[in-house]
């Protein structure tokens, strides 16, 4: 495809996401432009991820288009929007709008004097400079402090994060592979598994991800699986293991020793995670669809129960510390979601817990900033009977060393709270449980 009718087909996305967002049904940008290519042959890899990139990067800057558009009366449809998305980045217009094909009709009269006056506005709104919704920027701007350095990393695009698979690779053989093929990379600042590789490289189909030595995963969920500690012969559960990345990287930090009993809710995360520890060599992992709730969900529960020496909880949340790759994120995100997911976190505490022998650990975390869901679950767990205190993290690396200790924002005393701004991961909580009786 053209450029024209690549921005074009974005436009089409971006109008969609936007009708989503005002009849209160937002959908995901992945999720919309899916179902808009699946119609779309002509569509090949290339164009849809450059149209994920141009929406991706103009969502970084979703709340100062729209809150520059509405200061100068502009119409603020998907197509101003794009416009003036193209004249902040320098993006030549006569490129985009060309009314050739299947490119953009060229700018109207009245839409260019609309663009003219939204580029002479001087200064955005705290709003628009952070790029959240008025109700969303207190609850970051609260919990990350004034620190303007701290609220930035939360809009800033991350470089991609992979996980070295100590069970077939070494940090070092894959760097030394990147260099040989000039992908810009260097080792992590936490892990000893980490790798950062610049920009967006096309690595889905490289070799490297097709033999399982490496695997996508963010350096946050690598330092929370070292805080889980799990030893070659212990015996996990991982209660919502999702797509299952955890589990592979406590698989490998295991030896391919002990077992993981993989659950989630979703047969749809959990499908492929079969073919991955496959070919991660990652052989002691069993996985199971677990229902939501009911007599079902015990029954698959009960022989675990009192006997496991690790069991992780890798809570369902809003997901707020990913927002710097989810830039959509913080505009989908609702008031009212915050209080439920706290609700089902703390009741999956309680239910992990019954599946912790004495002397074992239970190991909570989200990646979610917010305070409601994170301390305020912990400490209401703990307010419960329970025989349960906490392991500071940094005791528990002392045993499992990182390469840096790294510095918690969290309030509550052992935990762990990671941030884009000074750990440059997602913002990710974990506290470490330890069962006394």
């Amino acid at each position: 495809m053209r450029p024209d009718a690549q921005y074009a087909e974005a436009i089409a996305v971006l109008e969609l996401f936007e009708m989503k967002l005002a009849l209160g049904e937002p959908g995901s940008i992945n999720g919309i432009m899916r179902r808009h290519f699946s119609s779309r042959r002509y569509a090949g890899s290339g164009d849809r991820r450059t149209v994920g990139g141009i929406l991706f990067d103009l969502m970084r800057k979703r709340m100062e288009i729209l809150e520059r558009l509405d200061a100068v009366g502009a119409t603020p449809s998907a197509r101003m929007m794009m416009a003036l998305y193209c004249e902040l980045l320098g993006v030549d217009l006569a490129t985009v709008f060309t009314g050739e094909g299947h490119g953009m009709s060229p700018l109207a009269t009245v839409e260019q004097e609309w663009l003219t006056a939204a580029l002479a506005i001087n200064s955005v709104t705290a709003s628009a400079k952070h790029n959240m919704p008025e109700w969303l920027l207190p609850l970051f701007s609260n919990r990350l402090g004034q620190d303007q350095d701290q609220l930035m990393a939360m809009n800033r695009q991350p470089d991609l994060q992979l996980r070295v698979n100590s069970l077939k690779a070494t940090q070092d053989s894959v760097l030394k592979a990147f260099r040989e093929e000039d992908i810009e990379s260097r080792a992590g600042d936490f892990t000893p598994t980490a790798i950062i590789v610049a920009g967006r490289p096309r690595l889905g189909n490289h070799r490297l991800m097709r033999d399982g030595l490496v695997e996508i995963q963010d350096q946050s969920g690598q330092i929370a699986c070292h805080l889980v500690a799990a030893r070659p012969s212990d015996q996990v559960v991982d209660l919502c293991a999702g797509a299952g990345g955890k589990a592979l990287a406590m698989a490998a930090m295991m030896g391919g020793k002990g077992q993981i009993y993989a659950f989630d809710v979703s047969e749809a995360r959990l499908k492929d995670l079969p073919m991955r520890a496959d070919r991660a060599k990652a052989r002691n992992i069993q996985w199971k669809i677990l229902p939501e709730e009911g007599p079902g969900r015990a029954e698959l529960l009960a022989p675990l129960e009192g006997l496991m020496d690790r069991v992780v909880i890798d809570a369902p949340c809003t997901g707020s510390g990913s927002i710097r790759r989810h830039p959509d994120l913080a505009f989908r995100l609702q008031p009212g979601e915050i209080a439920p997911y706290a609700k089902l976190q703390l009741n999956l505490l309680a239910e992990g817990a019954g599946l912790v022998k004495p002397g074992g650990r239970l190991v909570y975390m989200t990646c979610s900033l917010f305070r409601e869901e994170n301390e305020a679950v912990a400490e209401a767990f703990l307010a419960a009977p329970s025989s349960f205190k906490i392991i500071p993290y940094q005791d528990v690396l002392a045993d499992h060393p990182l390469n840096e200790l790294p510095r918690s924002h969290s309030s509550l005393e052992g935990a762990l709270l990671l941030t884009p701004g000074t750990h440059d991961t997602d913002g990710f909580f974990v506290v470490v449980f330890e069962r006394t009786l």
